[in-house]
């Protein structure tokens, strides 16, 4: 391109520029600004339109998107398989199930708190102070 026709660009886009007049993104595809147009009636954006992001990146993202939503799958079905024994535990043996119950609140309570972990650390301080004392 020679340097006239570079300048003459230029001037063009600069024209462009202060004037505002950038021709509108839905010209260059309309099939894009048709799905752009139906995402954001649905209430959601598509990444490509949004942020500009290659084909390589969008689809990283869209593999990322499958995986979370594949492992929310598997822990909602986990959940409610371990639903399941309990529902059935309780039917069969309300004893299996009581054990169940209380080996959870038992696991639970054994949580340390903030209180329960600042407990100990006073504990620990009166410990050590004391043994400083007694050197």
């Amino acid at each position: 391109m020679s340097t006239k026709d570079e300048r003459m660009l230029f001037l063009e886009y600069m024209e462009d520029y202060n004037t505002a007049t950038f021709p509108d993104p839905k010209y260059y595809s309309l099939e894009a600004a048709a799905r752009n147009q139906a995402s954001h009636q649905a209430g959601s954006t598509t990444w490509s339109t949004m942020s500009g992001m290659t084909d390589e990146e969008l689809l990283r993202e869209q593999r990322r998107q499958q995986a979370l939503i594949s492992a929310r799958e598997r822990e909602s079905s986990t959940v409610a398989a371990l639903r399941d024994q309990l529902r059935q535990a309780r039917e069969t043996n309300d004893e299996m199930y009581q054990d169940v119950l209380h080996r959870h609140e038992k696991r639970i309570l054994e949580k340390p708190t903030f209180e329960s972990i600042a407990k100990e650390r006073k504990e620990h301080k009166k410990e050590l102070e004391h043994k400083r004392k007694f050197r």
